[in-house]
């Protein structure tokens, strides 16, 4: 495929269809930027850097999220002018921005459970998974010393504190000592029901603790109820 040169603004205008066109090929065939990922043999957070409006494409990249995507590589580039908004506008669902949410847990039942939950609010709510400390670590890391941050961070982190690599006890106090990414709210969960833990938790400036229910019902109302709150009544950083 031959490659035009263009202009630093035709470059951008490119790199924007592509991220608009990428983010809502995805939500229209209900992928998470992990599983999208997966599909492409890439890396998740190459996912991340396309929808941001990342320039640092490869050819060979944009060929196999094409066909992840089952779309051409011509229609992934398209120069359909409707849909080239930049990534960093807010999307808007239902009259709301939509709300990102990083899940950090391993366990598969309540990942599940996490996800159903957040399906039956309703609510403009789009979800990111990371299975343990160190790669959600990295993640965060990245995010943070993206030139358009307000676009690339999540609004707000579900947290599990017993999850393999950085335990969630480590990373939230290595959260809260980031000045980029201790102003992002921090939803703890944990099974134990010690006092200890609760007080550690809040010690190391998490916004709030669920404790784990032992019936599935239970725990999908508590997740449902918490993300609620945030999506609806709390006032985020960095929205208005």
């Amino acid at each position: 495929m031959p490659v035009k040169k263009t202009t630093k603004d035709g470059l951008e205008r490119l790199t924007a269809r592509l991220s608009t066109t990428v983010m809502r090929r995805r939500e229209a065939l209900g992928l998470s930027r992990y599983e999208l990922a997966k599909l492409a043999g890439l890396h998740r957070t190459s996912i991340y850097l396309i929808e941001n409006g990342s320039a640092n494409v490869t050819l060979k990249s944009l060929d196999k999220l094409a066909s992840a995507l089952d779309v051409s590589l011509t229609d992934l580039l398209g120069t359909n002018d409707k849909a080239a908004r930049v990534r960093s506008d807010k999307k808007i669902k239902a009259g709301r921005a939509v709300v990102r949410v990083l899940l950090i847990e391993d366990n598969p039942a309540d990942i599940y459970l996490i996800k159903r939950s957040l399906k039956s609010t309703g609510l403009p709510i789009e979800l990111e998974v990371v299975e343990d400390g160190a790669e959600a670590l990295s993640l965060l890391s990245k995010q943070s010393g993206s030139a358009d941050r307000s676009s690339f961070l999540p609004d707000l982190v579900i947290l599990d504190l017993n999850i393999p690599k950085i335990d969630g006890r480590q990373l939230l106090v290595q959260m809260k000592a980031d000045a980029k990414l201790r102003r992002i709210p921090v939803a703890i969960m944990t099974t134990s029901a010690q006092a200890k833990d609760t007080i550690e938790s809040y010690d190391r400036h998490a916004n709030c603790l669920i404790t784990k229910p032992s019936s599935p019902e239970a725990f999908a109302d508590a997740i449902r109820s918490t993300l609620e709150f945030w999506a609806k009544t709390a006032r985020l950083p960095g929205r208005s």
